[in-house]
């Protein structure tokens, strides 16, 4: 580990994000392209469908960005989950929002000359925050590795400054599975290699809070999911 890169543990807490409301609209599309295009696919593919959709907003139907979209499955995670980095560039944390898993390490950076002071901590239902860690990070360079937590259900941390930067703000989405994904400029989404089953699905907007609906995935089918916040 270079010698600028200090590390520690978040500790794990019990919070979700989030009140449901908004409106839901769920239907099935088949999709043969793999089978017709003669695509040879393992008994795993055989068995796995994808959903797609997307979110919006308002009577007419306004794109969400930046939502995350995670399923309600309980599934182990991978064994080995990659590292995740939250760094301050121009006064602001990039990326603001992601997605990671339990187990995963969480690098905190600072590529400014500023001294700058953040928050760990966990966003939990109605909107209740947890405060876990308080980081000082000094000088353009500096790096803060932590080892996120295991669990069984998804939670929220929330990187916010504390010496006065509104702007600095970021939040990973720590889940126990691989089946989320965080929408594009357009509001939609992809989560792919979906066991066949009947899913809660949960989406969750800084802003807007959170929406829920249920979805049945079907092997080798693509299940197209829209969601509005009204």
């Amino acid at each position: 580990m270079p010698s600028n890169v200090e590390s520690g543990v978040v500790n794990s807490g019990s919070l979700k994000p989030g009140a449901v409301r908004g409106r839901r609209r769920c239907g099935i599309l088949v999709l043969n392209a793999m089978i017709l295009a003669g695509v040879a696919v393992d008994a795993a593919d055989m068995r796995d469908g994808t959903i797609t959709g997307q979110i919006t907003y308002g009577p007419k139907g306004k794109p969400v960005p930046h939502a995350i979209v995670y399923l309600g499955a309980r599934t182990r995670g991978a064994d080995q989950p990659a590292a995740v980095a939250v760094n301050v560039v121009n006064g602001r944390l990039q990326p603001r929002i992601q997605i990671a898993h339990g187990g995963a390490d969480l690098v905190l950076g600072n590529s400014d000359p500023t001294l700058y002071v953040v928050r760990l901590e966990w966003i939990g239902q109605g909107s209740t925050v947890r405060p876990l860690q308080r980081v000082a990070m000094p000088y353009a360079g500096f790096r803060k590795r932590f080892r996120l937590p295991q669990f069984d259900q998804t939670r929220l941390l929330q990187v916010v400054g504390d010496n006065g930067e509104t702007k600095l703000r970021g939040y990973v989405a720590l889940l126990p599975h691989p089946y989320a994904a965080v929408t594009d400029r357009d509001g939609r989404f992809e989560i792919g290699r979906v066991p066949s089953n009947r899913y809660p699905v949960h989406v969750w907007h800084e802003r807007l809070g959170a929406l829920a609906d249920q979805c049945v995935v079907r092997p080798r089918q693509r299940t197209t999911l829209a969601l509005g916040y009204r």
